[in-house]
């Protein structure tokens, strides 16, 4: 990600090495070469020092592996020793000012999705059409085919259907690509206006 989250996402990374602790049991603790976990390493190791481990976990999907792998972290320091404490605290994300995140991109459909917008597609013109559709066929399938194929493929041999069916694929493509470029930009701006007052 942009801004200075970057740096907070790298924190658990370069500390969780530092997990297991020569000092504690006689476990080995594979430290990385950063000087984050040389700095503090007597924090980890030493038997009457104590550390407090703050973890932060994004609500959005686009962050998902952050959040597991900020959460596995966690879950190997706090293992260390019988006396961790966990206290939890829901956080109000403020989304005033952003639009509503961007629908999945059409490659991303299942089988279900692509079916839901066939049948909706042009007031419901292909809904016969998305019955049949097979099973097999999802959007990332369905965004690979040559336009030659959604007749006989997605439409029944109806090639006029079929050249309809691209041609609203196509702009379904493009307006989700734009939604997504414009919640980016304005997400951008929001966080640089968040990080400037703070």
């Amino acid at each position: 990600g942009g801004g200075g989250g970057g740096g907070l996402r790298a924190y658990p990374v370069a500390a969780s090495p530092a997990a297991g602790g020569s000092g504690l049991g006689g476990m080995h603790i594979p430290y990385r070469g950063s000087v984050l976990t040389r700095v503090l390493a007597d924090s980890f190791t030493h038997a009457r020092a104590a550390v407090g481990v703050l973890a932060t976990v994004s609500p959005g999907g686009n962050d998902t592996e952050h959040t597991l792998h900020t959460l596995q972290t966690v879950t190997a320091m706090c293992a260390l020793d019988g006396l961790t404490t966990d206290e939890r605290a829901e956080v109000g994300v403020s989304d005033a000012g952003l639009p509503p995140p961007p629908p999945a991109h059409p490659s991303q459909w299942s089988a279900d999705d692509l079916r839901e917008w066939l049948a909706a597609l042009d007031g419901g013109r292909y809904a016969r059409h998305a019955e049949a559709l097979p099973t097999s066929l999802d959007g990332k399938v369905l965004t690979r085919m040559p336009p030659a194929h959604f007749s006989f493929r997605v439409c029944g041999g109806d090639k006029r259907a079929g050249d309809a069916v691209w041609r609203a694929l196509k702009a379904e493509m493009e307006r989700v690509a734009e939604l997504k470029a414009a919640y980016q930009q304005q997400t951008r701006e929001q966080r640089h206006v968040r990080g400037a007052r703070a």
